[in-house]
């Protein structure tokens, strides 16, 4: 029923793919029934059916081969499987060759467990079939590549191995700790196949012999999990032999039969079957020997010995160490290629860097060069500096003159129109020549704070309107004091075009306030207000006089006239309102000069 189920599914997978899927996958590794395939194969490896598996490995081998699929990781561990199958025939040259190819294609594929799995049953063939050193040295392999690559869960199969090399070849008692290593691991990462193994492997090797049956029973119920009744077999015929040396009662028993009844299960004769046959068969005749049944011992060691004959295999040691040489060979041309093509990416590396150092050489000199002509260039522009600040300090200092002498000049005129209106009786004439002296003097200011302030293009407004307000605090009496309120935002800079307008209107409004707005009952309030809003400037005032100060500075009036005729050059906007106090609002811009 078993080899009808394999056949079965290896025939419905086999009409499936003939049905137009060959076009339709191309080289897609993503596929499900190579997967299943896999799985499969490995159900049939591990319950030891070694004739099924090969039959439908090879079916399977022969789809991948005709859909192109060689290089999908499910179709190299078929390949694998397969590989294994054959060791199971006894063909070892053909097993191995196949695991040398793997290998090679694991290693090109980076597939490390597959590399790793390789070396391992290559050095179980080598263990088989009596090739000790080559045993050891694909064991080595395999070891650096899981540790390299941190492959725990193949501990177990590398510590088996290791165990059964020792057991053959070196120490009984590393053996015994490399199986309890092997043990350990199977149990962790729940791997059945080796535990049968590891445990057959401690009860091989075990120092306590009255235990080694325990060991024994174990491994045959792991084997029986997997359907292997070969290995549960095997393990029967060693409790029996326990029982019989060591007198043992446990595990309890007739073992003889029930290895007979286990080899009666097995359904596929290979060389495995026959040798468990030839030893059931020799046990058999040892006991009718010991009954003293001559004819019944003979029969049986017959048996014994036609099982024996067929279980044996030639081995083709000639080709197999062929095989190992041209795999070791191909293995040091690899390294030799790569080592060539390191020296050829050195030399590669080495040119590109002596060209390199010379690009970086011309350069730094190409650099050199340049930070010379920089360098006397900076001198020169240094040089220049100097002879324009030189330049622009004795502009400076004669522009500085210019202003110092404008405000002399202006000081000189408004000195004469002192001495002329002090010698005027008539009170309108008088404050007349007055206001023309207070006007000349708001002028005069100017120059002075740009010569005082040292900066020649832009005056401070709000300091500006300040001075002229002491200024005219200075001119009256104790009689006639008035305070003033001057309310900036924030430091208003203005070019010379701008602040002269300015200053010509504050003074009129100034003179006005104290011509005619002040109170008896009052100190007389004179208060400014500047404001910027975005490019716009807002320039209010305001006094707390009567209300004829805003009257008698009518249209016809000349400081109406001045004051419109201001505000007019400065394209500004202008109001006045007389409502209980007089107040005047002004928004204006920066007047914007050329640049000659």
């Amino acid at each position: 029923m078993k080899l009808i189920k394999h056949w079965s599914i290896s025939i419905f997978i086999l009409g499936w793919l003939l049905i137009g899927q060959t076009k339709i996958w191309g080289r897609n590794c993503d596929i499900s029934w190579l997967h299943s395939a896999n799985v499969e194969l490995n159900k049939m490896l591990l319950s030891y059916s070694p004739i099924s598996a090969l039959n439908y490995a090879d079916s399977i081998n022969k789809i991948i081969k005709n859909q192109n699929l060689e290089d999908c990781p499910d179709a190299l561990w078929i390949l694998y499987n397969r590989s294994e199958v054959l060791e199971l025939h006894n063909r070892f040259q053909e097993a191995l060759k196949e695991y040398y190819f793997l290998s090679t294609q694991a290693k090109l594929l980076k597939d490390f467990e597959l590399m790793a799995s390789c070396h391992i049953s290559i050095a179980r063939c080598m263990e088989t079939i009596g090739r000790k050193t080559d045993c050891l040295r694909h064991l080595q392999i395999s070891k650096n590549i899981i540790e390299s690559n941190k492959l725990w869960s193949l501990n177990s199969f590398l510590w088996v191995r290791y165990s059964s090399y020792h057991r053959i070849y070196e120490s009984l008692d590393s053996s015994f700790y490399y199986a309890n290593l092997a043990a350990q691991n199977s149990e962790i990462y729940k791997n059945i196949r080796q535990a049968a193994d590891a445990n057959m492997l401690i009860g091989m090797v075990t120092p306590k012999k009255d235990s080694a049956a325990q060991y024994f029973w174990k491994a045959k119920n792991y084997f029986i999990s997997n359907n292997n009744y070969d290995g549960a077999s095997y393990m029967a015929m060693s409790i029996y032999n326990c029982q019989q040396k060591y007198h043992l009662q446990q595990p309890s028993g007739n073992w003889l039969d029930t290895m007979a009844n286990y080899l009666s299960k097995i359904q596929e004769y290979n060389p495995s079957y026959h040798m468990l046959m030839s030893i059931f068969y020799e046990a058999k005749s040892a006991i009718f020997e010991n009954n003293h049944q001559s004819d019944s011992a003979y029969s049986n060691s017959k048996l014994a010995n036609k099982y024996l004959k067929l279980s044996k295999t030639d081995i083709n040691h000639a080709e197999i160490s062929q095989s190992e040489i041209d795999f070791l060979v191909s293995e040091e041309k690899k390294k030799a290629d790569s080592l060539l093509r390191q020296s050829n990416l050195q030399k590669i590396a080495i040119a590109i860097l002596g060209l390199c150092l010379l690009i970086i050489a011309g350069m730094f000199y190409s650099n050199h060069l340049k930070r010379r002509k920089i360098e006397q260039q900076k001198h020169f522009i240094q040089n220049q500096n100097h002879e324009l600040n030189r330049s622009l300090e004795r502009q400076n200092m004669l522009l500085s003159e210019v202003h110092h002498r404008v405000k002399n000049n202006l000081q000189l005129v408004i000195s004469l129109l002192a001495l002329h209106y002090n010698k005027i009786k008539n009170n309108s004439e008088f404050q007349f020549l007055e206001e023309i002296a207070n006007k000349i003097r708001s002028i005069a200011l100017i120059h002075e704070h740009l010569y005082n302030s040292g900066e020649f293009e832009r005056i401070e407004l709000g300091s500006y309107i300040k001075e002229l307000l002491e200024h005219y605090l200075a001119l009256h009496t104790s009689a006639h004091k008035f305070e003033y309120h001057l309310e900036t935002d924030a430091p208003i800079y203005l070019n010379l075009e701008t602040t002269m307008p300015i200053g010509i209107i504050c003074t009129e409004l100034i003179s006005n306030s104290l011509k005619y707005a002040r109170r008896e009952d009052v100190t007389l309030l004179l208060e400014f207000k500047l404001n910027a809003f975005e490019n716009k400037f807002i320039l209010k005032y305001q006094d707390n006089g009567v209300v004829p100060s805003v009257k008698s500075s009518n249209k016809e009036g000349m400081g109406t006239m001045l004051i419109e005729s201001m505000v007019r050059q400065l394209q500004a906007q202008s109001s006045s309102s007389a409502f209980g106090t007089s107040s005047f609002n002004l928004i204006f811009q920066e007047k914007k000069v050329s640049i000659v």
